[in-house]
């Protein structure tokens, strides 16, 4: 088992196993819902069954459903059951995104971001292309740093660029506390709806892995992603350094195609 400079590894599960039952329901039930695998119309399973399967009270699966309910991806009809709500009003809830610290703070977690770097910088030619700058011209971007820390444990480094005018108005936040995804909301009047990426492994530089607590030259997750507005403009580039110990990602995938670099040896 891996120890770092936060002691040993089995430590790090003790953050999410405080998720209360209700919520960790509620997320289960609702994947189903949004990757299609119960259809517009279905009947959800009775209340007792949904005990059954869960092994929980009754008390708790109601929370679970409320959750549904408030979200609008289920209706419920009195002395009938409940039934997922129609793909119009599903489609809606789907296309809508909520950053980080307000998913966390749902489950009752605190999150905090130390500002390791904040300061304007020229964008290089794929931050250009990402956020869909004129080409051909240089360009001034924000570039923040920040380390992610989950009840004071250190999980994750980001690094982001946003276009120049975006980050002028950003720095009047309290940007240690806020979301990112809350201040583009409030500063464009739109939400992200979007966010497109790609991950990979990385053994990343010995400077990151001090301050993620982990081990030198142990493999984590690189995830580079861009996000979009409602409309469809990008708002954010974010390369982002996740511990492998800590974080997982779900895919619900149709196909997959693999990026490939081809190297000529010759």
């Amino acid at each position: 088992m891996l120890k770092g400079r936060w002691g040993n590894w089995g430590g790090w599960g003790s953050i999410f196993r405080v998720v209360p039952k209700y919520l960790q329901i509620f997320y289960d039930l609702q994947e189903k819902i949004l990757s299609g695998r119960w259809v517009t119309g279905m009947m959800l399973p009775s209340e007792l069954e949904l005990c059954a399967q869960y092994a929980v009270s009754r008390i708790t699966i109601r929370r679970s459903l409320n959750e549904l309910d408030a979200l609008g991806l289920i209706v419920r009809k009195q002395g009938k059951g409940s039934f997922v709500s129609n793909a119009n009003d599903l489609k809606k809830i789907t296309h809508t995104r909520k950053g980080f610290t307000e998913l966390m703070s749902d489950v009752g977690l605190q999150v905090k971001n130390r500002m390791l770097d904040q300061r304007v910088i020229e964008a290089d030619s794929d931050v250009v292309e990402y956020l869909r700058l004129p080409l051909n011209t240089p360009h001034k971007v924000w570039f923040f740093r920040r380390l992610r820390l989950i009840s004071d444990i250190p999980v994750a480094i980001m690094s982001t660029y946003v276009p120049y005018e975006l980050g002028q108005r950003m720095a009047a936040h309290d940007l240690a506390k806020a979301s990112f995804y809350k201040i583009y909301s409030e500063v464009s009047g739109k939400r992200v709806i979007e966010t497109l990426g790609k991950i990979t492994a990385i053994n990343p530089e010995a400077e990151d892995c001090d301050l993620l607590g982990v081990c030198r030259r142990s493999a984590h997750i690189l995830y580079e992603s861009v996000a979009y507005l409602d409309g469809g403009t990008p708002i954010e580039v974010t390369h982002s350094i996740y511990n492998a110990q800590v974080y997982k990602f779900s895919v619900n995938m149709n196909s997959m195609m693999p990026d490939i670099t081809f190297v000529n040896d010759n």
